[in-house]
């Protein structure tokens, strides 16, 4: 990852966390579970860091976030950019 960043001048990656609507608790199973950490898990594994904020506020359905993910080390600019799409979300949702 580190040497993709730096080829294509990455700072962070926006995408969804999951691929498709969170499930619910009860739905989680051996099944499921790929599909969930599928595009969370390379970042986890690859000891990168990373935020995940709600991207709607109805509840009734099921929720859908937003990843940001940095290199490592890059704590403090993942969430100076999460706090900024955070507040824009917001201004945006309401």
């Amino acid at each position: 990852y580190q040497d993709l960043y730096k080829k294509f001048n990455i700072s962070v990656l926006l995408h969804p966390t999951l691929p498709c609507p969170a499930f619910k608790f009860v739905d989680i199973n051996e099944k499921t579970l790929p599909t969930l950490i599928r595009n969370t898990s390379p970042c986890s594994t690859a000891n990168m860091c990373s935020v995940s904020l709600p991207m709607q506020d109805s509840s009734d359905v099921m929720p859908i976030g937003l990843a940001i993910e940095g290199l490592e080390n890059s704590d403090q600019l993942v969430l100076n950019i999460a706090q900024l799409v955070k507040k824009e979300l917001d201004n945006n949702l309401q």
